[in-house]
């Protein structure tokens, strides 16, 4: 990942000079040259436990800012529970207790409705290109820095996360009745979907997850991409898991930072750490994609795969349009969100089709 990342630092430190002010001459002690170190202090706290794949990858934003910045911006990363808990961080940050917190907007779900779709979609977005695409060039980042504005937080894209599993259990999942029957943890809006329809859906921390399967608290809960769902653990608790995730094909991970902290800035700072963010979030998406595959090789022999069946995806696409269908009014904001996806949609997905190849048989045999 290292090598990779300073492929890509180099590349946008020479795009983002003007930006920055065009100060890189550095110092004998690595800053830049005119300017004080740790002039500015970044309190951050990440979403999750210690020896996690967040917990890394914030660390090496962190230290990534630091670099970008020429020493100018001193982070302070901290796990999930050594300020604040990890459900408490958005308030954290809005009340400036945290200068910044690096999450996911699912987390933010309190605050505004429309804050998972920002995460991920459900049943959309496969190819995350396509979120990546309707993010910088579709309108989603003005409409997701337009709702954290008005909670006083700036935010930024900061990772990239390819498809997540759909439960993991021990039982099998093969129809909607099979859903039914159980009690699961699933994330927003999926979850509300479901919800809605009867479904038992719940809510609930990373922490509590796996005791809750043990202990048969829970039928079923999904979480994460294979490669962090495997450092938790879920492969030691549960006899299967369903892959790929309808409810969150892909997904963004997030840099909320406080306004106040975010104004304090000066201009080439702010553009630093705008750039480092999108650095961050490629970065990720790399560094995941062959790690998933060591994980999927490691659940064998461990937890069943089973695929989703046609019949559940079709299933769970009808609830999650009967859903937004049932927001249209009491929901405006989350509805124009999913209105801003579908607009989006009609214009890429024809160019898509016509530039898409199968790939060749031999890389299936």
């Amino acid at each position: 990942m290292k090598k990779a990342m300073m492929i890509v630092l180099a590349l946008v430190m020479v795009l983002s000079l003007a930006g920055c002010g065009g100060q890189t001459g550095g110092s004998e002690n690595g800053g830049s040259e005119g300017y004080a170190q740790g002039e500015y202090q970044m309190i951050m706290q990440v979403v999750t436990g210690s020896g996690t794949l967040y917990d890394e990858w914030s660390q090496e934003f962190a230290a990534l800012v630091e670099e970008m910045s020429g020493g100018r911006i001193a982070v302070e990363q901290h796990v999930a529970g050594a300020i604040v808990a990890a459900g408490d961080i958005p308030a954290a940050v809005i009340d400036g207790t945290l200068d910044a917190s690096w999450d996911y907007t699912g987390l933010w779900a309190g605050y505004q409705h429309a804050a998972p779709l920002f995460t991920s979609v459900p049943g959309l977005f496969s190819d995350g290109r396509d979120y990546w695409m309707w993010m910088y060039e579709g309108g989603g980042l003005e409409l997701l820095q337009g709702y954290a504005e008005d909670l006083g937080v700036k935010v930024f894209p900061v990772g990239f996360i390819d498809s997540e599993i759909f439960m993991w259990s021990n039982r099998k999942v093969e129809s909607i009745d099979d859903l039914r029957a159980m009690s699961f943890r699933m994330m927003p809006i999926m979850g509300e979907a479901l919800e809605r329809e009867g479904f038992s859906s719940v809510f609930m921390p990373a922490g509590e997850l796996i005791p809750s399967l043990e202990t048969g608290a829970l039928d079923g809960a999904e979480f994460a991409i294979p490669v962090f769902d495997q450092l938790l653990g879920f492969q030691d608790v549960a006899d299967y898991y369903h892959y790929p995730g309808f409810h969150q094909p892909s997904a963004f991970l997030t840099l909320h930072m406080n306004m106040d902290w975010w104004n304090s800035l000066p201009s080439d700072l702010q553009k630093t750490v705008e750039r480092a963010c999108q650095v961050a979030t490629m970065e990720t998406w790399l560094d995941q994609g062959f790690r998933n595959i060591d994980a999927l090789e490691d659940f064998e022999g461990k937890a069943e795969r089973v695929p989703l069946t046609p019949e559940l995806v079709e299933a769970l696409d009808d609830i999650h349009q009967r859903y937004i269908e049932s927001i249209r009014t009491s929901e405006p904001f989350t509805y124009e969100v999913y209105q801003s996806i579908e607009e989006f949609g009609k214009r890429w997905y024809p160019y898509k089709e016509a530039i898409r190849m199968e790939y060749p048989e031999r890389y299936f045999e």
